[in-house]
C-alpha cells in the first residue's frame, strides 16, 4: 500500500511500529503585489519545499538561512514560523536519513521556534502540528540515546496535539497522533515498566482504531491494527498469555480481511504470517 498524503503506509516488515509523519499546515491568507517582498519570500518557500520533496535536505537548509537573513534584511518576518517549521522538518528528514541525534534535536529547538509564530489560540492546527512533529523527532531520538527522558518528551507532545486536534473535532488526525503516542508508549515499555506501558500502548492504539472508523483511511485503518496486535503480543510475555495472543491473532485476521491479496501480495503473506507465527506462540505453553 503506497503512503497516502504523506503519511505512513503499511510495510512489510512484520514487527514495524508505524508512525504517522508530520504535516506542519500553514495558514492564514495575506494579500500582496507581485512584486512585493512577500511575495518573493512565497515563492522561495515554494522552491525550497521541492528540494525538501526531492529529499535534498542539506541544501533546503541552506535555503531556508538565506530566507531567514532577506527577511531580517527587510525586517519583515511575516513567513518566519512557515520557514522555522519547514528547516525544522529538513532537520528531522536528516536525522532519519542518518540517524542523527544533532539533526534529531535541532528540529525540536526550531520546533519549538515555531510556537512563536503559531500559537494555540490563533492557530490551533498548526500549533498541533508542530506538537506531532516535536514527538515524532522525541521518539526517534529515544532510539539512540536517554530513551525513558525523550519518551517523555514524546508524550508530552503528543498529548498536545491530541487535546487540540479533539476540540477542533478533526477525527483523522487524531487518530494519527494516538498512534503515534501508542508507538512512544510501546517503545518506553522495552526500558521501564514493560506491562502499565504496554497497556497504555493498547488504549492509545484502540482509540486511534475507533477515530479512524469515523473517519477511515483504510492504509492508517490497518497500520493502527498491526500496531495493536503486537501490542498484545508484547503484553502476552507478562500478562494474560493466551487472552492476548487470542486477541492479536483476532486483530490480524481483522487486518486480513481488509487487504486485498491480488493488489497487495507482500502485505497478505506477512499478515498471514503473523497470525500462523502468533498461533504457534499460543500452543507453546
Amino acid at each position: 500500500m503506497s503512503a497516502m498524503n504523506g503519511y505512513a503506509s503499511l510495510n512489510p516488515m512484520k514487527c514495524a511500529l508505524f508512525i504517522f509523519l508530520p504535516v506542519v499546515i500553514i495558514s492564514g491568507i495575506i494579500l500582496f503585489s507581485r512584486n512585493s517582498f512577500q511575495y518573493r519570500i512565497k515563492n522561495g518557500l515554494a522552491e525550497v519545499k521541492q528540494l525538501q520533496k526531492n529529499k535534498r535536505n542539506h541544501e533546503s537548509i541552506e535555503a531556508y538561512m538565506k530566507l531567514i537573513d532577506k527577511m531580517e534584511e527587510s525586517g519583515d518576518m511575516s513567513y518566519a514560523g512557515a520557514v522555522v517549521c519547514g528547516m525544522a522538518t529538513a532537520h528531522l528528514n536528516l536525522g532519519n536519513e542518518q540517524n542523527s541525534p544533532a539533526h534529531y534535536k535541532r528540529a525540536i529547538e526550531l520546533f519549538n521556534k515555531g510556537f512563536d509564530a503559531y500559537d494555540s489560540k490563533g492557530y490551533p492546527a498548526n500549533y498541533a502540528a508542530i506538537n506531532n512533529s516535536i514527538g515524532i523527532s522525541y521518539t526517534n531520538l529515544s532510539k539512540i540515546e536517554n530513551p525513558e527522558e525523550n519518551l517523555a518528551g514524546a508524550i508530552e507532545a503528543y498529548y498536545k496535539a491530541y487535546n487540540t486536534y479533539q476540540k477542533l473535532e478533526d477525527n483523522k488526525r487524531c487518530g494519527e497522533i494516538l498512534n503515534n503516542l501508542g508507538v512512544a508508549y510501546d517503545t518506553l515499555s522495552k526500558t521501564k515498566d514493560k506491562e502499565k506501558n504496554l497497556e497504555s500502548a493498547i488504549q492509545s492504539f484502540r482509540n486511534a482504531v475507533s477515530f479512524y472508523n469515523k473517519d477511515c483511511d483504510l492504509t492508517d485503518f490497518i497500520a493502527a491494527m498491526n500496531n495493536l496486535a503486537f501490542a498484545h503480543r508484547g503484553l502476552s510475555s507478562v500478562n494474560n498469555r493466551d487472552k492476548n495472543l487470542k486477541y492479536a491473532i483476532a486483530i490480524f485476521q481483522q487486518e486480513l480481511m481488509l487487504v486485498n491479496p491480488a493488489k497487495y501480495p507482500e502485505q497478505y503473506a506477512v499478515i498471514k504470517n503473523n497470525i500462523e507465527e502468533t498461533k504457534q506462540m499460543l500452543k507453546r505453553k
